[in-house]
């Protein structure tokens, strides 16, 4: 009886996913999934946001994954809800473990080797600091780790004002996911993430920067949006098509634009792959608008 049961249920989740996945499949789908949640996108923003659902196989109609156009002359942000991130990452195969709490200054917390040790009661934990986040997967030895300074996102904007704690703790599971699972994640947000306010960039904070000159790391980061350089390389990397590399290049060149190592760096890359997708199929002359985004090196659509 319970080996029967345990079938019933692998067939109810294998029925479950391929659902999920036919919605990224079929044209009528695809069509109102546009109309809906995705009006005012460019066709090419469209194309991402399509491999995104595809890649995470969430269902848009059940708020697992969503796209916003903040401003018409730049690029729109995939966003992905703290569920999304944990049901996709869930069943990814290599997925074992993942834990997230928050941390106060009167808190016991030291971190070795990625292995958080954290120490705690609830009669006086003293001001929320931040949150930390962990992931452990089946094909990597080491365990993946990240902690968020509060001051960082806590911008007093919606529910930041009353849910500091819940807010600071999606934005590190959310960020460890993306760490541990870049193919999958890669160029998504989680919406306590938002570095847009009414239409303008939330940039990281002043102690943030400061830290990044100390240590030589990078300059004029209030200029840069936060990204993973490793994540924007491997999404050119791996792209199948020209239209789908054409629309990570327009998205990712804009974001790196205040680094011009690392726009340099897209560039290259992006040339390559170019030539290796060309070599394996010609594309179609008469599709203009992204052919266009390979001749000009910001991006930018003609």
């Amino acid at each position: 009886m319970g080996a029967k049961e345990g079938f019933i249920m692998s067939n109810e989740l294998i029925i479950a996913n391929k659902t999920e996945l036919d919605i990224w499949e079929c044209p009528l789908q695809l069509k109102e999934i546009k109309e809906v949640f995705c009006k005012d996108l460019t066709t090419i923003e469209f194309n991402a946001y399509v491999g995104m659902g595809k890649a995470t196989g969430l269902n848009p109609f059940l708020r697992e994954l969503w796209a916003v156009k903040y401003d018409k002359n730049k690029p729109a942000s995939i966003f992905i809800g703290r569920d999304g991130y944990r049901l996709a990452a869930q069943r990814h195969p290599a997925y074992e473990h993942h834990q997230c709490d928050a941390i106060y200054e009167n808190d016991d917390f030291s971190v070795e080797d990625c292995i958080p040790k954290h120490h705690y009661n609830l009669k006086n934990r003293g001001k929320l600091l931040g949150a930390y986040a962990t992931l452990r997967l089946k094909t990597s030895p080491k365990v993946f780790y990240v902690f968020v300074n509060l001051k960082e996102y806590d911008k007093g904007q919606s529910n930041w004002n009353s849910m500091k704690e819940t807010m600071i703790k999606k934005v590190a599971e959310s960020q460890v996911f993306r760490m541990g699972l870049q193919g999958m994640f890669a160029g998504s947000y989680h919406e306590a993430e938002q570095y847009h306010v009414e239409g303008k960039i939330v940039h990281t904070s002043p102690e943030t920067d400061e830290l990044n000159s100390s240590l030589g790391l990078i300059e004029n980061t209030s200029e840069l949006l936060n990204y993973d350089i490793s994540s924007l390389t491997r999404d050119i990397n791996d792209s199948l098509t020209l239209d789908v590399l054409a629309g990570y290049f327009k998205i990712h060149s804009k974001t790196v634009r205040a680094n011009e190592s690392h726009l340099n760096l897209l560039i290259e890359l992006k040339d390559k792959r170019k030539a290796e997708l060309e070599a394996i199929k010609k594309p179609p002359e008469d599709n203009k608008e992204w052919l266009d985004a390979f001749n000009n090196d910001t991006g930018e659509v003609k």
